[in-house]
């Protein structure tokens, strides 16, 4: 058995996105930044550093007039910000399709298959909204702590099999 930062170091970070929408790498890139501007937790932080390293990041110069944050909390477990007249937000697919007035049930294929398939690899999808629309899905993923890969292979070797039950998704492997 496993709680959090036993066999992962308990921080997930962005490793990756797939952008769902029509708006190009470099406007999502930017809102993705924006989403997590003001965000304080890891992950946002983490968003931070992904996009203003990733090849399509333009510096971008936030008019904090205009800028407004929605900090992550537990009573409101979305994040994101309105910034220059958009509502740009970031949180799980429940608590997306919760704020869009959906269920999980009534997003499109391939929202659900892109979820699936980063939950199936132990990662965590959070989605990405703009001005209500899904946009894109963010890949988050911890690390195993060091030598956890080594005694997961000694268990295998005489037979026994590891399984990581985790809360961050409905699919468990």
């Amino acid at each position: 058995f496993d709680k959090t930062g036993t066999i992962t170091v308990g921080k997930r970070e962005m490793t990756d996105f797939v952008n769902i929408s029509e708006i190009d790498n470099v406007n999502f890139i930017e809102f993705l930044y924006l989403s997590s501007f003001s965000d304080i937790t890891h992950e946002g932080k983490s968003i931070r550093r992904f996009t203003e390293h990733h090849e399509d990041y333009k510096e971008i110069i936030i008019d904090e007039v205009q800028y407004e944050p929605l900090p992550f909390s537990s009573s409101e477990p979305i994040s994101g910000c309105n910034y220059n007249g958009m509502e740009i937000r970031k949180g799980s697919v429940r608590s997306i399709t919760h704020y869009l007035g959906k269920t999980i049930s009534d997003l499109p294929e391939s929202i659900l298959l892109i979820t699936k398939q980063i939950a199936t690899n132990h990662g965590t999808p959070l989605l990405l909204t703009v001005n209500k629309k899904i946009v894109g899905v963010i890949h988050l993923r911890d690390r195993f702590r060091k030598g956890i890969m080594k005694k997961k292979q000694k268990f295998h070797d005489h037979d026994l099999h590891t399984i990581i039950v985790t809360g961050d998704n409905a699919i468990t492997t």
